[in-house]
């Protein structure tokens, strides 16, 4: 069996916001392709800095970062729609927009890159029947419910077919059973061989899974 290669490579990483507030510190960390990762610490650990420096929304303050292959840090600012489309990111907030529909909403990115609308009533349609809401796509966010419009968010990050998805406490606003909905389709999405770091504060959703977890305190990797 030939090893498997980085997905993502963190080499002595630090940031530090207004000067002296460090966020992180000396973030030294490598995922795997097709690896499940949970990232576990509590609220201000340093969780989702760690996750905006991979798709580029922060740069880091020192250290490299390497992402399927590339040094972002090097990455010209006109250059991170490259990175982007490689990636897919869910947020616990959701982040659809009210006034376009299921459907429109998945299709955001697709129609941002210049897609046919022949290719993006294709994969809009995919993502969606992933997710079991193919029968919704005409619905507007207001009008699904709370564990839908999780399932729109996923849809919309992985309708690009991403070789990352990152997902930002993807359960924090969900109830038991509905987090155990979307905890089962996040792992149905890597064993379809997307790399999946999920953050998270929830150490029973961590120790219900048979996956590796990397534990952060106050900005600093704490173990494996």
């Amino acid at each position: 069996m030939q090893p498997l290669s980085a997905i993502v490579q963190m080499f002595h990483v630090y940031k530090t916001f207004d000067g002296n507030c460090k966020a992180l510190v000396d973030i030294n960390l490598r995922i795997e392709k097709g690896e499940f990762v949970f990232l576990v610490g509590s609220s201000g650990a340093g969780k989702t800095t760690l996750m905006r420096l991979l798709f580029r929304e922060e740069k880091t303050s020192s250290g490299q970062i390497i992402v399927n292959g590339r040094n972002i840090n090097k990455l010209k600012d006109s250059h991170i729609y490259q990175l982007r489309r490689k990636i897919g990111v869910v947020f616990q907030d959701f982040k659809l927009i009210p006034t376009k529909t299921v459907f429109e909403n998945v299709a955001y990115v697709l129609r941002v890159l210049g897609r046919s609308r022949f290719e993006i009533e294709r994969k809009v349609c995919a993502a969606l029947k992933r997710v079991g809401l193919e029968h919704k796509l005409e619905r507007y966010p207001k009008r699904i419910s709370g564990g839908e419009q999780q399932r729109v968010a996923i849809a919309r990050a992985v309708v690009n077919n991403p070789v990352l998805l990152l997902a930002d406490e993807p359960t924090g606003n969900l109830d038991a059973e509905r987090s155990r909905e979307i905890m089962q389709l996040f792992l149905d999405i890597n064993h379809e061989g997307t790399t999946v770091l999920m953050a998270t504060h929830n150490l029973r959703t961590v120790e219900g899974m048979n996956e590796r977890a990397i534990y952060l305190r106050e900005g600093e990797i704490a173990h494996y």
